[in-house]
């Protein structure tokens, strides 16, 4: 798997850029960046060069040049299974600008999923939030066609206006696109045939999407 495409408009080093395609949608606990872990969270097969040490020290130059924040919040510990207090950072408008400039995405394909359950017992609710509302409408097909999710009943959409999808990125108009699933986390494994959700693919979620986008207009 190759890098993912910079403009090298920024000053940004390779390795900031690389936490940045992490942190560009979510707050994010010092662990979850580790050069050791970044792979198995972003699913890739690179990593940034950074050892604990310097990542800390990276981290912290960010921090104090405006394009991280950095704030005190609960924190799980996997191992211990305990909940402790401890950083985590988020982009600010600064920062994310700057990832904006390096990667240079079409908003306008740009899509939000999330997908939990209704409940004990229940089955579940798939929710799209994007700026194009028939774009929204191929994610979701498309996702039913590869087996991520099973769409039941009635889509309901709903427009909200200066909605804040990123943590540092307001859209002035988007679309909630909602319905109820056939899913459950308590269902087994289900096949997933990637090939059909990627065949008619415009929208992106993450930076691996983003890029093939980008690679297949070159």
């Amino acid at each position: 798997m190759e890098l993912p495409k910079r403009t090298n408009a920024t000053d940004l080093t390779d390795n900031e850029l690389l936490l940045f395609d992490f942190l560009f949608d979510t707050s994010l606990a010092f662990h979850h960046l580790r050069t050791d872990d970044y792979s198995f969270h972003m699913n890739c097969t690179y990593s940034h060069s950074l050892d604990d040490d310097r990542l800390r020290v990276t981290l912290a130059s960010l921090v104090d040049r405006r394009l991280l924040n950095e704030r005190i919040g609960p924190i799980f510990n996997v191992e211990t299974g305990d909940w402790s207090l401890g950083p985590r950072y988020t982009l600010t408008e600064s920062g994310g600008n700057l990832w904006d400039r390096e990667r240079k995405p079409d908003w306008n394909g740009f899509v939000a999923t999330a997908h939990w359950q209704l409940g004990l017992n229940c089955r579940g609710m798939m929710r799209i939030m994007c700026s194009d509302e028939k774009i929204g409408r191929m994610c979701l097909g498309s996702m039913f066609g590869a087996g991520l999710v099973s769409p039941v009943g009635r889509i309901r959409v709903r427009t909200i206006w200066n909605a804040r999808l990123l943590p540092w990125k307001t859209f002035n108009r988007v679309y909630s696109i909602r319905c109820k699933t056939n899913d459950s986390v308590n269902d087994g494994p289900v096949r997933t045939d990637w090939s059909v959700y990627n065949a008619r693919r415009t929208w992106w979620r993450d930076i691996h999407e983003l890029d093939s986008i980008d690679r297949e207009s070159r």
